[in-house]
């Protein structure tokens, strides 16, 4: 009975690594983005603070006092050690922004 369990285990972890080979997005980690605003702009910033190269996915997003979404999107963009990336959305003086967030997954390279 336990070397059926233990065959069962190899099976599950061979599929597993499998996955994250086969579907790179599978092995992608949220990333803190600072975002700073004021009414009119707001700056999400992505900064790789790895060793290694990391690409990243994601979106800003502000909320304007009228209700509706204003977004800004990255996609596949190739951040070094060290480096920083700005998303910027804008809102006008009429619909100033009330909130701002941002979404960003990245894998390393």
């Amino acid at each position: 009975m336990s070397s059926l369990i233990s065959i069962a285990i190899k099976f599950v972890a061979v599929i597993m690594l499998l996955t994250a080979i086969i579907f790179p997005k599978a092995n992608a980690f949220p990333v803190r983005a600072e975002v700073y605003y004021d009414q009119i702009t707001s700056v999400a910033v992505v900064t790789n603070y790895y060793a290694r190269g990391i690409t990243c996915f994601g979106r800003a997003q502000g909320l304007t006092t009228s209700g509706q979404f204003v977004y800004s999107y990255m996609n596949g963009i190739t951040l070094f050690p060290g480096q920083d990336y700005q998303l910027y959305v804008f809102a006008n003086n009429w619909h100033p922004f009330i909130s701002a967030q941002a979404f960003v997954d990245c894998t390393f390279i």
